[in-house]
């Protein structure tokens, strides 16, 4: 049994939207400086909980929320708790990152230094700090006035994350951080949850039963009850996945999910031929002392799954998820000799 302190509970937490119950009844124990994972399928309310945990849900009109949520013992919907001081106290890492059309280091500081007075030197050291404890400083210290919104989806995502360090959160709240990210930029937000729980406590929306067993320390699985979003299981992982409340949700979600990876394949295998004899038609690439059309020897050889966000096709289309496992097909493309 754990026994580190708890830092955020819930008390039959019930979210509505225009009288219609959304959740009801969650009630959770969070302790410090580990992975909290919320789980289930989509529609089951997870997401709408997960904001309700710093006054978010206070931003949408229609909604009402009831029960309490305490933070360190002291219930947030108190008067006298200011809601952009908690929110800087719980912070929130968004399934999209959301950038703003300024520099790095300017998203960086965008929330600390509404909430306190910085001078410049210690602007400086604050964005080192955060960036370095989002692993992005290396990538971007010689650009830090460059626009946010030349990094790339998986480095944006990570400055989203440097913004929310910069506040220094105690718990962050994360909403499928990874649903939009290609494997390799999945895999470094995984890596930066498990280094972080040392310092914050992470509570982490995910639909991926694999990032949930391998970076989480207690699940809680949300499931539909009635229509209504309610907790249906919640301790270890090892005591979640050996209760297996869940095996229609599992089920399905595994189908679906091998399902949308072959039908991504199957449609990035498609675009990459068409790219790839688009290019054979225009370009000649040298191989020894036979000039020929090889577009799979500059582009297809040695390509890996996890360098496909570096592919136009692939990254403008959306297709490299972090559930996508799949290689796409060599397709060879050669033309006569000129």
């Amino acid at each position: 049994m754990d026994k580190r302190p708890h830092i955020l509970q819930t008390f039959a937490l019930s979210v509505t939207a225009n009288r219609r119950a959304l959740v009801r009844d969650v009630s959770i124990n969070i302790a410090e400086h580990q992975a909290f994972g919320l789980i289930g399928p989509s529609g089951a309310g997870k997401s709408t909980l997960l904001r309700a945990l710093n006054r978010l849900t206070d931003l949408v009109p229609g909604l009402n929320v009831t029960g309490d949520v305490q933070l360190h013992g002291q219930s947030i919907f108190n008067s006298s708790m200011d809601a952009n001081a908690l929110r800087a106290r719980v912070g929130m890492l968004f399934q999209q990152p959301v950038v703003f059309p300024a520099s790095i280091v300017d998203n960086v500081l965008f929330g600390a230094r509404r909430l306190q007075s910085l001078s410049k030197s210690a602007k400086a050291e604050l964005a080192e700090s955060a960036l370095q404890e989002a692993a992005l400083w290396s990538e971007v210290k010689d650009r830090l006035k460059s626009p946010a919104s030349q990094l790339s989806v998986g480095q944006q995502q990570r400055l989203c994350l440097a913004r929310t360090l910069a506040t220094k959160p105690e718990v962050i709240l994360m909403d499928e951080p990874t649903s939009a990210l290609d494997p390799r930029s999945t895999e470094a937000i995984e890596t930066l949850i498990k280094r972080l729980k040392s310092r914050h406590t992470i509570v982490l929306v995910t639909h991926n039963l694999r990032q949930a067993r391998n970076v989480a320390d207690h699940l809680a699985f949300i499931g539909v009850r009635d229509g209504v979003g309610q907790l249906l299981c919640s301790g270890s992982v090892d005591s979640c996945w050996a209760a297996r409340m869940w095996p229609r949700w599992t089920n399905t979600c595994v189908a679906s999910e091998r399902e949308r990876d072959e039908g991504k394949a199957r449609l990035l295998r498609s675009l990459l031929r068409g790219q790839l004899l688009r290019i054979a038609s225009s370009q000649s690439f040298q191989t020894g002392s036979n000039p020929r059309l090889e577009s799979t020897a500059a582009i297809s050889s040695g390509l890996r799954w996890s360098e496909m966000s570096n592919c136009p096709v692939a990254s403008s289309s959306g297709l490299c998820s972090a559930s996508s496992t799949r290689r796409p097909r060599t397709v060879r493309c050669r033309s006569s000799r000129p």
